[in-house]
């Protein structure tokens, strides 16, 4: 499916084989998650609307469930038809990998100020590495007003996108997808090597690009 993507200049996409241990009800999709371009000191904030927007052809046709917690931290992401084909509109944050734990593999942590979603870097990131968040945790008034909230928020951002395509031009200096290869993600053993793997591919992958 064609895809435009907001995504910060310091990051690309990266695409993993399909998990076919869980397999979508249309079909294994193809991974895509959000690694770096550079290095990202600590301390570094990021926005969910922050970048250019870059186009690619991904396979990836499903939405995040409803209640998948980066709706309420950024994301945005829509499918209209254009000329009788589907297109993708959605920022870097639909592609981030979450954790629930906060454990050494987190390099950044996504919150909110003033009800505002965030992101920091928690620690410095070096370059061709994956992004992984964990999200603290919400006040109860949110968590208890999220049906409404949501809805306005996915308003605001609807807004908020439309006017960045309008007033920005696609940025062709940039390729959407990274040249990082990633072969055997999805094959990871059990057993907590898997964070290991990563770290491997991402120094073979920072190795090639040199």
């Amino acid at each position: 499916m064609e895809t435009c993507v907001l995504i910060p200049q310091e990051f690309s996409l990266v695409l993993a084989p399909p998990d076919t241990r869980f397999p979508k009800r249309r079909g294994p999709e193809v991974n895509v998650n959000v690694w770096t371009n550079a290095k990202i000191p600590q301390g570094t904030l990021i926005y969910p609307f922050q970048g250019t927007i870059r186009l690619d052809k991904l396979e990836v046709y499903s939405y995040l469930d409803d209640n998948d917690i980066r709706h309420r931290f950024g994301c945005y992401d829509e499918i209209t038809e254009v000329d009788r084909r589907r297109v993708r509109h959605c920022n870097w944050v639909r592609f981030l990998r979450t954790t629930t734990t906060y454990s050494a593999e987190v390099n950044i942590i996504g919150t909110k100020v003033k009800g505002e979603p965030i992101y920091e870097a928690v620690k410095t990131i070096p370059a061709h590495s994956e992004l992984v968040v964990y999200y603290l945790p919400e006040r109860p008034e949110e968590v208890f007003f999220m049906p409404a909230v949501h809805y306005l928020r996915h308003s605001l951002y609807r807004r908020t996108m439309d006017t960045i395509l309008e007033d920005s031009p696609l940025d062709l200096s940039m390729s959407l997808l990274s040249r990082a290869l990633i072969t055997s993600t999805a094959s990871s053993p059990p057993g907590g090597h898997d964070t290991d793997e990563r770290k491997s591919l991402s120094g073979e992958s920072s190795g090639a690009s040199t």
